[in-house]
């Protein structure tokens, strides 16, 4: 059990691994799934050059993560993060994420007096409005057991032009989000696209 930062106690649901992409490294694949422990783990490979791959491993119900950090992939340079899921809370109405053939992630490192704003605003309006579009699957906010405060934001999305495009900018834009704007301005936000690959490649 771990202390998450809204000082409850939970268990990880998903652990998120950050590495440089690496194609010689031919049994990362088979590492990735004896941590999951029977869970099926998503890998997506970042579209920038010399990006990064991103490893999601979800934890099975009635079990613990296996990851203890880096080590358990035999990567020193992977960055390794446990989460909470935040969002949804109907956990019935979970679907997959590697519906779409691509995944949008972001990081909030948020200032401390605008995490409940940022949080409140996602959960309640921009998650379910930027669900509803088309070329949208699938959407999930998770928040970190350890490490620094930061949200993390999950989007099956259809293909990378969408995040930018008139048509979701049109659904984000409200006036909510203009007056969480400012928190947004004071944070750190990092955002990336990764092509959905095979958990074995």
């Amino acid at each position: 059990m771990t202390l998450s930062a809204q000082g409850m106690t939970r268990d990880a649901d998903l652990t998120a691994v950050w590495l440089p992409q690496e194609q010689a490294d031919e049994g990362l694949g088979a590492r990735i799934r004896r941590a999951a422990g029977g869970g099926k783990p998503i890998r997506g490979r970042g579209i920038e050059t010399d990006g990064e791959d991103l490893v999601l491993i979800p934890t099975l119900p009635g079990r613990r993560s296996r990851f203890s950090g880096a080590k358990t992939l035999g990567r020193g340079d992977a960055e390794v993060v446990p989460y909470w899921m935040r969002y949804p809370t109907d956990v019935a109405q979970k679907e997959r994420l590697d519906q779409a053939p691509y995944l949008f992630s972001v990081r909030v490192f948020a200032s401390p007096q605008w995490q409940q704003p940022i949080r409140d605003w996602l959960d309640q309006e921009h998650f379910e409005r930027q669900r509803a579009m088309d070329g949208v699957f699938y959407s999930e906010g998770y928040e970190p057991l350890e490490g620094p405060f930061h949200f993390f934001n999950l989007w099956a999305i259809a293909h990378p032009d969408l995040i930018d495009s008139p048509e979701w900018i049109r659904v984000r834009d409200s006036a909510w989000f203009e007056a969480v704007r400012p928190g947004f301005q004071a944070s750190v936000v990092l955002r990336k696209i990764y092509r959905i690959l095979e958990p074995d490649s």
